[in-house]
C-alpha cells in the first residue's frame, strides 16, 4: 500500500492504522509536496513500522520512562546550581504510561515552583505555554528553537518524526518524536539559559525582536559549550550531545532493546576549553 502526499493528508493515526493492517505501508510524496517534513519510501516504510512495533511492546514503557528520568535529572542539576533540592522521580513504581505521565506532571509542577522562586515576583510567573507574559513567551521560543535543532537531526539521520512514545501528532505536520526527545535537552538549554538572561537584565523584559535574538544568541553559545562525555572520554559540544543521545534512542528502536542514555557530569566541568564559548558570551551585546 503506498500513501502519497501530494495534495493529500493523512493524520499519524490513519498511517498507523494502514501500517497494522499491511506491514508493506509506504509514505511517499513527491519533491514538490509543501510538506515538512517529507520522507522518501527508501527511508521511511521500515523506520515507521518498527517504531509502531517498539510502541506496543513492553519495553516502550521503559524507554519513555528513562527520557522522563534524564528530565528530571537535568532540571535536578539546575535547581541545584541555586541550592534548591531537586525531585526524587518514583519511577521504580509506575505501571504504565499514564502514571508515568502522572509522575512526570508531578515532577514539573515542583520544578517550575522552584523555578519561579529564583525569579523575581514582580514578574508573577506561572507556566502556562502560550501565555503572553514575558517569560512564558521567551520559555516558547526557546523549546521551538530548540525544536528546530532535534528536527533537523532526525531528517538528516532519515528518521520520521510523526510517531512518539509520549506526544501525540495533533495536527498534519506535527512531529511527536521531536518533542519526546527534546524532553531531555530543555533544562539543559532554554531554562537555564532563560534565568540566568532575566538575572542579568536590568531594566522591565520587554519581548521585542532585539530581546528574542539576543536570548537565542546566547541559546545557541549554549549549545556549543563543551562537555566532556565519559563513554567516549572526550569533550564535545552540547550539540553533538543532542544527536548522539538521538542515534542512541534509535539503536533502542531498532534493535528492540531499552533506551541507554548518555550522561553529562553533574558537577562543574573543567576537562574541556571553555575558552570559546565564554569569549562568545562576552561578546552578547550589552541586555540592559
Amino acid at each position: 500500500m503506498v500513501v502519497p502526499f501530494g495534495g493529500m493528508f493523512f493524520s499519524a493515526n490513519r498511517v498507523e492504522n494502514g501500517l497494522n493492517v499491511n506491514y508493506h505501508t509506504i509514505v511517499d510524496c513527491p519533491h514538490t509536496a509543501k510538506i515538512s517534513p517529507c520522507y522518501s519510501t527508501s527511508m521511511n516504510a521500515l523506520r515507521l513500522h518498527r517504531i509502531f512495533k517498539y510502541k506496543s511492546s513492553p519495553k516502550c514503557l521503559a524507554t519513555a520512562a528513562r527520557i522522563i528520568q534524564t528530565k528530571v535529572k537535568r532540571q535536578s542539576v539546575l535547581l541545584k546550581k541555586y541550592k534548591v533540592a531537586g525531585y526524587e522521580c518514583d519511577i521504580k513504581s509506575v505501571r504504565n504510561m499514564r502514571q508515568l505521565l502522572l509522575e512526570e506532571a508531578r515532577a514539573a509542577k515542583y520544578f517550575w515552583s522552584k523555578y519561579r522562586s529564583n525569579l523575581s515576583k514582580e514578574l508573577r510567573f506561572y507556566r502556562r505555554p502560550k501565555s503572553v507574559d514575558p517569560i512564558n513567551r521567551l520559555l516558547d521560543i526557546g523549546y521551538h528553537h530548540l525544536a528546530g535543532k532535534v528536527r533537523k537531526i532526525l531528517i538528516a539521520h532519515a528518521i520520521p518524526t510523526q510517531v512518539g512514545l509520549l506526544h501525540s501528532a495533533n495536527s498534519t505536520d506535527a512531529g511527536p518524536l521531536v518533542y519526546d526527545l527534546m524532553e531531555m535537552f530543555r533544562a539543559d538549554i532554554v531554562d537555564s539559559e532563560l534565568i540566568r538572561f532575566v538575572h542579568l537584565k536590568k531594566k522591565p523584559i520587554v519581548v521585542d525582536q532585539k530581546l528574542i535574538a539576543a536570548f537565542l544568541f546566547r541559546v545557541n553559545a549554549r549549545l556549543q559549550k563543551l562537555f566532556y562525555i565519559k563513554e567516549f572520554r572526550q569533550c564535545h559540544t552540547y550539540l553533538y550531545y543532542i544527536e548522539l543521545q538521538i542515534l542512541r534512542f534509535i539503536k533502542g528502536v531498532n534493535h528492540n532493546e531499552i533506551f541507554n542514555p548518555l550522561h553529562l557530569p553533574t558537577r562543574n566541568e573543567s576537562r574541556c576549553n571553555t575558552k570559546k564559548v565564554t569569549k562568545d558570551l562576552q561578546e552578547i551585546p550589552d541586555l540592559s
